[in-house]
């Protein structure tokens, strides 16, 4: 009885594997390497030293390690000079992603959700630390707390001021109306649930 040759069966396995690595999906690495995995002394190269150290550790000797492998994130945002920290609990009804830091902002546009009336100065906003457009506004009435969205346009969530614009208060055209819990929504009645004042650096 004649066995296939070694070579022969050699070169169909290679054939088989490679035509399965070629079916199956490319999956690309989501770890970035923050230093080489197995540095734990961080000298930049993976040594027996590093093998010493597990080795010690794994004993239970005291060693200082440090070794990372991981996602790089950007760090989250915080609190600027002259932000102000909204605060919404659950049951507000709004947006969840409201709540947060705004930084102030005095390159905001018109089509963002500005406003001229009352001769505000429609470059003056606050602006969502984490870079979403989330804005506040002041809309010459008063404080508004919105977005743009699609075709909509700017939508506001929450507002400090409600009823004719005919009498504005000094106090409701300058930052002082941001430091509240009485917000009201478009057609005037209140909104629980939201706050919002000056964030400390």
């Amino acid at each position: 009885m004649k066995y296939p040759n070694r070579t022969m069966i050699t070169d169909v396995v290679l054939t088989v594997l490679v035509a399965a690595g070629a079916a199956s999906p490319a999956y690309s690495q989501t770890c970035a390497l923050l230093e080489e995995c197995g540095d734990v002394d961080s000298s930049g190269s993976v040594s027996s030293s590093d093998a010493l150290k597990v080795l010690k550790k794994a004993v239970g000797q005291p060693q200082v390690m440090a070794c990372s492998c991981g996602e790089t994130e950007p760090p989250p945002p915080v609190c600027q000079a002259g932000g102000i920290k909204v605060s919404v609990s659950p049951e507000a009804p709004a947006p969840a992603d409201i709540d947060g830091l705004y930084a102030e902002a005095f390159d905001c546009t018109e089509s963002e959700g500005g406003n001229t009336f009352g001769g505000v100065d429609s470059t003056h906003c606050y602006r969502k630390a984490d870079g979403s457009s989330w804005r506040l506004w002041n809309t010459g009435c008063g404080w508004q707390i919105g977005r743009v969205e699609g075709c909509d346009g700017w939508v506001d969530y929450a507002r400090t001021y409600a009823g004719s614009c005919g009498a504005i208060p000094p106090e409701q055209l300058d930052e002082r109306a941001l430091t509240t819990d009485s917000y009201k929504n478009n057609i005037g009645d209140p909104i629980v649930g939201i706050q919002s004042g000056p964030c400390t650096p």
